[in-house]
């Protein structure tokens, strides 16, 4: 059974990956709350939702309901349940970074970080 790592903990965002042992595939899950002026105050954290994709990048929301940016394109809301894909596409780098907002989670599924042998 993989067991995910926490990659990075922010004001209002937590990003976990899983370690799959195959070098073609990557899953990440993006879990996301909005954070109060307050909060940001008190901790003095500043909020950081962005995550780094290689397309074609799948996105799925699970749970709650998540607003996607990046890319070169407005901000899209996804519902739980909903998907997206991230196309590669003239113009786009081969390292895209997106941006999570609202209140859920978002799981992304995306070619692995190491080339196919």
């Amino acid at each position: 059974m993989l067991t995910a790592r926490t990659v990075r903990e922010t004001a209002g965002t937590t990003v976990r990956a899983w370690d799959v042992p195959v070098v073609d595939f990557g899953l990440t899950e993006v879990t996301c709350r909005e954070v109060t002026c307050d909060e940001v105050a008190h901790t003095r954290a500043v909020p950081d939702s962005s995550v780094v994709v290689r397309p074609p990048t799948i996105l799925l929301v699970t749970d709650g309901a998540v607003d996607v940016g990046g890319a070169g394109a407005h901000a899209t809301r996804l519902r739980r349940g909903q998907a997206a894909v991230l196309a590669p596409r003239p113009g786009l780098s081969a390292s895209t970074e997106l941006t999570f907002t609202g209140h859920g989670r978002v799981f992304l599924a995306s070619p692995g970080s190491r080339p196919p042998l």
